[in-house]
């Protein structure tokens, strides 16, 4: 592996981290003030951080689903902690290990 494919990969990386802080960014807004950007301000300005990174349109479609609730397979925040509540449960104190 050469020294380019090796910063590719590095730049890659970051780039994938940074599209995922934006995904969460857009899924929260999209939670709390619904899928419309022109009627919620914090998903136009996530929105619009994640095209000034050249996110592609696809990954910020799917983020708002994901937010709205409209994608399937999609667990909840509740059903999660209920998850988590009954392996803490199940398995002592400690939640995992």
């Amino acid at each position: 592996m050469g020294d380019d494919q090796a910063q590719e990969g590095g730049h890659r990386r970051q780039r994938g981290r940074l599209w995922s802080k934006l995904s969460r960014a857009i899924i929260v807004a999209a939670r709390n003030g619904g899928g419309d950007p022109n009627m919620n301000l914090k998903l136009r300005y996530a929105i619009d951080k994640a095209r000034e990174v050249s996110m592609p349109k696809d990954n910020i479609d799917r983020a708002i689903k994901r937010g709205t609730g409209e994608t399937e397979g999609i667990t909840s925040r509740k059903s999660v902690t209920k998850a988590m509540l009954r392996r803490r449960r199940h398995h002592g104190r400690r939640a995992y290990g």
